[in-house]
């Protein structure tokens, strides 16, 4: 987890803080390690450049991914939700290739993905609108979840076919 209000945590450079104000240029073989926290969202992502968004080519399929930590319990509703709700909302605009859930190995773990390919960026933004970059959470599903994030990815060419 990032150590609030610090520079340096346990030796590594904060990557809130990169680069360090304390450093003029790393030497050429220099070998950082930075501790981020995956929860926040946005540690290591200067605030100055968290709201912008650059994309190198909006023709690329688009995969957004959702993904949710289960509330004790809910696991197997969460899945229900993703079968129903959320299967039913991509599956009625016009810009999704296909959606794919995913559920962790480990039967135990709280943690489940929604996925879903849309033919480009233009598709995604039309489907969701100005919030496109925000999560979709029909009505009662936040209840079940303790945490959720939304991505969006580039899809490579040569993972599109077999």
């Amino acid at each position: 987890m990032c150590a609030p209000n610090s520079n340096v945590v346990s030796g590594r450079i904060d990557a809130r803080q990169w680069p360090p104000k304390t450093l003029s240029a790393p030497p050429i073989q220099a070998t950082y390690r930075l501790h981020i926290d995956l929860n926040s969202g946005h540690c290591g992502t200067p605030a100055s450049r968290r709201s912008v968004m650059t994309v190198r080519n909006s023709s690329r399929p688009i995969a957004r991914v959702f993904r949710a930590t289960a509330a004790p319990g809910c696991r197997d509703e969460l899945l229900q939700r993703f079968h129903s709700s959320s299967a039913a909302l991509v599956n009625s605009k016009m810009g999704c290739l296909k959606y794919r859930i995913l559920e962790p190995v480990d039967a135990s773990a709280p943690e489940v993905v929604f996925e879903s390919i849309w033919r480009d960026l233009d598709e995604v933004k039309l489907a969701f609108g100005d919030a496109w970059q925000q999560s979709h959470l029909p009505e009662g599903c936040s209840a079940l979840m303790t945490a959720y994030s939304v991505h969006h990815f580039l899809v490579s060419e040569s993972s599109t076919t077999k």
